[in-house]
């Protein structure tokens, strides 16, 4: 069986895409935990520091499947 060849960390950074992506499945497990904890966010809003509460904490849709545009935003809670 023929192994695809391994890319290196600098094509995996310059490329983005997958970093991009684990990034976003870690953002997303981090609400989902804190949401379940009962444990409010902090974000960043018109250059101050805001708490979310728990019950506002929205967890964003898994989209690691679908092809997603490199933008480097993790979507803030509504």
């Amino acid at each position: 069986m023929k192994r695809k060849p391994r890319r290196s960390v600098d094509e995996l950074m310059d490329e983005g895409t997958l970093v991009d992506a684990a990034l976003r499945r870690a953002a997303r497990e981090a609400l989902r935990r804190h949401k379940l904890a009962g444990v409010p966010i902090a974000v960043w809003r018109d250059g101050r520091t805001v708490e979310i509460p728990p019950a506002r904490i929205k967890i964003p849709a898994d989209r690691t499947e679908e092809t997603i545009s490199v933008s480097g935003r993790i979507p803030e809670p509504r």
